[in-house]
């Protein structure tokens, strides 16, 4: 027994080898646990110093934006923050590292931005460094106290507006009135409305209900077209349309039946499908976004698995010729409105700052507006979704690309015409939307001066006359005239007109911003009458046409006058299709003394106007020129790019483009 208890334990022991092999393999172990160890300490050490040169940054900052210390006056402000004067670098003991800190300021028109750097080196002699960057202007110290010690002075209330997010769950049996979108309103008796959603009330609208009557939602109505060209794989259910601060949108698609009757389809997580456009190129459906009055902010797109760079989405009008309208690329829009507070001390009786330019202060939706104005307008605040190079960032992607004037598009024979009168990243609601306010402490201009979102650094003021060559037979037509520039219909004021021999004659101003580097754009007459023809006389920027194209501006100026005549005019408009970035128009030139033509910015539309003809009807030819490619059209020569056009009454006519590659036309 003995024997055989020997053998079997001899048989079970470990062999030399094998512990030596067994401590190896555990060696190994232990050192790639020790290099892990050493290696997570060096990247936490990292980290550590990392946040701490983050902070010190922030720190610095915060101290450079208490300046009012060092700053009394607006001189003292420049001085301070001169490039230049930033001094000698500092160095910090900290807790995980040595940093040293810098910063420089560098002049952004009436503003001064500040980079503040923290550098440090690492353990193994790594240099590191963080950069934070803020923008400082000038504000009086004692602001903050003149605004505490005037009290009989309103302030515009917050952007959140009269409702908040909901209260629970609709009671059973309660009696409900149905919208046209999958949800519902419910009157509680409380004298608030609540919007229900199945059996979730998810906003309520305080006080709503008042003597036996109730104000309802804002709502603001649009519709997202999904360009399936380019977003194939993209569902109706992974577009989210989200709006900020208390609001509810609701995402649904309605059909009809034999008789007409609407029936809507919410449109959740889970939908597949909506609607689709005649041939298919678009797939689409509606949203309704619930707010309460008093209510500005933004309405934006979500996407379900996060938004590429790839993904773009299109707004503004395809067709316009306004460079304001032109379509851009933005996954949010844009709604507010701008007051300006009443000030006798001023020449123009609006508030200004020490330079000189207006104040302008937010203000949200009136009570129960709906946007579009259903009485106005039959197009909604669309998005249109679709996929294109991540470099393509310019909203005329929107046209080059096809995505805004695909087949689909074209309505009345104009190609993108679904899309006209979409507005762009910014709704001004100035002055028929805009929320009560003290009319003795604040006034509203006709429009917003900018799109206060990316407000500018300084105003220009700019000023000419209009001449306006007819007798007291065309009175009511040389009213019609007004200016814009290419920032906005608003921005110039228009005197009277006086009368005197032959001629009219008023002077006009426009407000011009600039956002730090001058401002470039454009002052455009509009005669808005087919009876007068309006142009410059070419010294501003060579061209004898609607507009006067400057760039750089950073002062007042004066001078830009135009010159008009009444008699029978001819206007010939159109918009530019390509399958191709550079296919678009250069120029554009008309045949007839007096007569000019406009090419929108990204040239993918154009308007000729004739001078004044005294004949019946008028003959004469458009010279297209493009970026590249041939121009292609009704009665154009595709190797020539002349549009000859024959005995043409009056009035206005349309003639479409395509930029072709070649001389092939379509």
């Amino acid at each position: 027994m003995k024997t055989i208890a020997r053998q079997h334990a001899k048989r079970t022991g470990f062999s030399l080898i094998e512990v030596l092999v067994s401590m190896s393999v555990v060696a190994l172990g232990l050192l790639a646990v020790v290099s892990f160890q050493s290696r997570l300490t060096a990247e936490s050490g990292e980290s550590k110093a990392k946040v701490e040169a983050t902070a010190l940054a922030q720190a610095r900052i915060e101290e450079l934006r208490n300046y009012t210390n060092s700053a009394r006056t607006v001189d003292e402000f420049n001085a301070l923050f001169t490039a230049g004067n930033e001094g000698a670098d500092t160095s910090i003991t900290g807790v995980n590292s040595t940093f040293n800190r810098r910063e420089a300021f560098t002049t952004n028109g009436n503003r001064k931005q500040v980079n503040v750097q923290v550098a440090w080196t690492d353990r193994g002699n790594n240099s590191h460094s963080v950069v934070l960057s803020a923008e400082l202007g000038w504000e009086s110290p004692r602001s903050v106290g003149d605004i505490g010690r005037d009290t009989t002075i309103a302030h515009v209330g917050s952007p959140t507006g009269r409702a908040h997010l909901g209260e629970g769950q609709l009671p059973p049996n309660a009696t409900t009135t149905p919208n046209d979108d999958g949800t519902e309103i419910y009157d509680d008796g409380s004298g608030d409305l609540k919007l229900v959603v199945g059996n979730d009330i998810v906003l309520t609208l305080e006080d709503a209900c008042q003597n036996g009557s109730c104000l309802n939602f804002v709502k603001i109505k649009g519709r997202i077209y999904i360009d399936t060209a380019t977003q194939s794989q993209l569902d109706p259910g992974e577009v989210f349309v989200k709006a900020s601060d208390a609001a509810y949108c609701q995402r649904y698609y309605v059909t009809y039946d034999g008789a007409g009757n609407p029936t809507a389809h919410p449109v959740d997580n889970n939908t597949t499908s909506a609607l689709t456009t005649a041939s298919g190129d678009y797939e689409y459906f509606d949203y309704t976004c619930y707010l309460g009055g008093g209510w500005h902010g933004n309405i934006g797109i979500l996407l379900a698995g996060g938004i590429a760079q790839s993904d773009k989405f299109c707004q503004g009008d395809p067709v316009t010729t306004d460079a304001w309208a032109e379509p851009v690329i933005a996954a949010r829009r844009a709604y507010r409105g701008m007051l300006y507070k009443v000030d006798a001390s001023t020449a123009n009786g609006k508030q200004q700052n020490a330079n000189g330019d207006n104040i302008y202060y937010s203000i949200g939706v009136g009570d129960a507006i709906v946007l579009p104005d259903p009485d106005t307008s039959d197009k909604t605040h669309d998005f249109v979704i679709a996929s294109l190079a991540v470099s393509a960032t310019e909203g005329s992607n929107c046209k080059t690309q096809g995505i805004m004037v695909r087949p689909d598009s074209v309505v009345g024979g104009v190609s993108g015409a679904l899309f006209e009168g979409i507005p762009t990243d910014f709704v001004c609601l100035n002055p028929s939307y805009i929320d009560s306010f003290d009319s003795t402490v604040y006034g509203v201009e006709n429009t917003c001066p900018y799109d206060p979102t990316d407000p500018p650094a300084a105003r220009h003021i700019l000023s000419g006359t209009i001449d306006v060559v007819a007798d007291v037979s065309q009175a009511a037509n040389v009213e019609l005239i007004s200016v814009n520039t290419s920032d906005g219909p608003g921005n110039c004021t228009r005197g009277v007109f006086s009368f005197s021999g032959a001629a009219y004659s008023a002077t006009y101003t426009c407000d011009v911003y600039d956002w730090g580097n001058g401002w470039n754009g454009y002052i455009q007459i509009n005669p808005n009458s087919y009876a007068i023809a309006c142009n410059d006389d070419g010294s501003i920027d060579g061209l004898a046409d609607q507009r006067m194209n400057m760039t750089s501006i950073g002062a007042d100026g004066s001078g830009k006058d135009f010159g008009c005549a009444a008699g029978n005019i001819v206007v010939v408009t159109g918009t530019v299709t390509s399958g191709h970035t550079n296919r678009k128009l250069s120029s554009a030139s008309i045949s007839i003394v007096g007569g000019s033509c406009l090419v929108d910015a990204d040239g993918m539309g154009y308007s000729c106007t004739t001078g004044v003809f005294d004949t019946e009807t008028w003959t004469g030819t458009i010279t297209f020129t493009p970026a590249s490619g041939k121009v292609c059209g009704t009665d154009v020569n595709p190797t020539t790019g002349v549009a000859t056009l024959t005995n043409l009454a009056p009035g206005i006519y349309t003639r479409d483009l395509w930029v072709n590659h070649n001389t092939s036309c379509p």
